[in-house]
This record gives structure tokens, sequence and C-alpha cells, in this order.
């Protein structure tokens, strides 16, 4: 599952009943990664195939809703996420937020750049590393914030590969997925 994306957002518009989440998903992003020109689309199917991603290249950050809120949520009831006590009833999307707000603040480079010069299996792992290096950067400087990061982790990488119909039939690509986007967020 990777997080970081480098081409066009596909993603028109935060539907209406999103758009209080989107502005306050876009703020704290920017005050999470030292920035102020971060783009929060929110709503059901953002995200390029992932739970959440940033776009290096627009300063945009995506939600699907309907992954990391689950289908048919009522927006009204997330709150004011700016609150601690709020952080803690959405600590899935919570963590998201923070690991793409650290995609902002550390992830300097044209993944699409890095990757399209490699075979699948070499992109893929050099995605994985960067995913689990920002993950280590959240944690070593979000101390107080590593519940979130633990549970967007554990719900939304592990939790993928139970959906993954094809995990045995993709091999050692699929065991390093998994090593690489769980063992690694352990150590860090």
């Amino acid at each position: 599952m990777g997080h970081i994306h480098t081409e066009r957002t596909r993603f028109d518009k935060t539907p209406r009943e999103w758009l209080p989440f989107g502005a306050a998903a876009g703020e704290y992003v920017n005050d999470v990664s030292g920035r102020s020109d971060i783009v929060a689309f929110v709503g059901e199917g953002a995200g390029h195939g992932a739970p959440a991603c940033f776009i290096p290249s627009l300063a945009e950050m995506e939600i699907d809703t309907s992954v990391c809120f689950g289908e048919n949520f009522d927006p009204s009831m997330v709150g004011d996420i700016s609150a601690r006590s709020v952080q803690f009833e959405w600590p899935i999307v919570m963590g998201a937020l923070i690991h793409e707000a650290y995609h902002a603040k550390y992830s300097l480079y044209d993944l699409a750049e890095v990757i399209k010069h490699k075979d699948r299996f070499i992109g893929n792992l050099i995605t994985w590393f960067e995913e689990t290096r920002i993950e280590g950067y959240a944690a070593r400087e979000r101390r107080g914030d590593r519940p979130f990061l633990r549970a967007c982790a554990l719900r939304l990488v592990i939790g993928d590969l139970k959906d993954d119909e094809d995990f045995a039939a993709r091999g050692i690509q699929a065991f390093s997925q998994l090593m690489l986007l769980t063992l690694a967020r352990v150590d860090a």
C-alpha cells in the first residue's frame, strides 16, 4: 500500500458534507508538517487506492472516508480534530493524517522518477522503504502520537492483507511488503 503519489489528483472535490472535516484535516496536516500550502481532499474513493495519500508535486492530501471512517459514515460525528479527546476517538484517522503530514515534511523527491527506471518489485521496495522511513520520523518526533500511528498501521496496513486474495500467490513480494510495512514500524 503506497501512500505517496506523484500523479495528478483524480479527486475533483470534497463532498459538501465532508467540507468541515476536509478543512480541519488540511489545517492539521499543515500544522504537523510545518507547511501552509497543503490542501486536503476527502471523500469516498479518494486516496488513489490507499486509505490516504500525499501528492508532493501538488501539495495535496487525499483521505478515503469510506476506508478511514467506514461506509455511510455521518461526518458530523467527527467533531473538532484539534481537540486531543476527539483525536483519541478517531485514532486510525489521526494516524493517517500524521503519516501523510510526515510525507509532506520529509518526502522531498519525486518518487515516480525514482521508481520508473526500476522493475515493479524494486519500485515497490523503494516505496515500502519510504513508508517505513516516514513512519520512523513520525514515531521519533511525535512520541505522544504513537498510539495513532500504531492504530493506523494495525487497521489500515495489516488490515489490507486480509482482503488481499492473492497474498500467497505473490510470494516473496507479499512477504517483503508485510515485513517492511509492519516490522519496520515496530522497530521505529
